[in-house]
């Protein structure tokens, strides 16, 4: 996974002079660039009071499906199937509630472009400008909120999710290979109902069916796991920002680790 920052589109075409030739995630790269560029990145988050998360996404890469140069993998998320559906506000709606103590940003961004943190006046005008660039082309409207899926647990927010693997292709028509769990995002005690809700396990949605998990990871009173490094809460921004600074930080070797291995699973580059 990665971050867009919308504020740091100025800086980067004042860096290359055209946001065209920026190479900061360019996947010719190679791997070892790109996980160093990674955890360069990740280090720069800023902390939960300082953050302002109104300009910031998550993009996820998707594991590779065919066989070449990595395993075969799938991921499986689980959504938040419960609460209230949120609502956006119209275009040129302003306001919005407080709800998340460690935005700094609690309003809703109304009348903004994707290219307001531009110098449009300078950059984009005139004989020598980029107005030709994608850059200056960011003019469609776009709204954020404290309150929107992706920045709260609340209905359809991504809960978390499970990712399998192939660690052996070779089998016959009898014995196919066999898919395996490679981890998951969940802690492991978010995977089974709390103890005061064991009596009423049949209401539990579990995020993931237990004959998925290995055995290991069905007991309900284990709190770590091999598979569940991460342990995040969920999959908002928050907590995604939330892990990378984990990452950006050069005393968590262990967990660094796992990560570059789930990167490049079977391609050779997993240490």
């Amino acid at each position: 996974f990665f971050f867009l920052d919308a504020r740091r589109l100025q800086d980067h075409r004042e860096q290359n002079g055209s946001a065209e030739t920026s190479t900061e995630l360019d996947p010719l790269k190679k791997h070892k660039q790109l996980y160093t560029t990674l955890l360069k990145d990740f280090s720069h988050i800023s902390k939960p009071d300082k953050a302002q998360y109104d300009s910031l996404a998550v993009v996820n890469v998707s594991p590779s499906v065919v066989p070449n140069p990595y395993l075969p993998s799938f991921r499986i998320f689980s959504y938040n199937i419960s609460g209230t559906p949120y609502r956006p506000g119209d275009l040129g709606e302003t306001g919005g509630t407080q709800s998340d103590s460690n935005d700094s940003n609690h309003s809703l961004a109304s009348g903004r472009h994707l290219g307001d943190h531009v110098d449009r006046d300078t950059v984009c005008n005139g004989e020598d400008s980029g107005n030709s660039t994608w850059l200056c082309r960011l003019s469609s409207p776009w709204h954020s909120s404290p309150e929107s899926p992706s920045r709260i647990n609340t209905l359809w927010t991504p809960l978390g999710f499970a990712q399998y693997y192939l660690p052996n292709m070779t089998g016959t028509e009898k014995r196919p290979p066999k898919w395996k769990l490679e981890y998951l995002t969940f802690s492991p005690s978010r995977l089974h109902p709390a103890a005061a809700e064991a009596g009423a396990g049949a209401q539990f949605h579990y995020p993931i069916p237990l004959k998925q998990l290995p055995r290991s990871l069905r007991n309900a009173t284990r709190k770590k796991s091999k598979f569940a490094p991460y342990r995040m809460a969920d999959l908002t921004i928050t907590s995604w920002a939330g892990l990378a600074r984990r990452l950006g930080k050069s005393k968590h070797e262990k967990l660094r680790g796992l990560f570059k291995q789930y990167m490049y699973m079977g391609a050779g580059e997993e240490r």
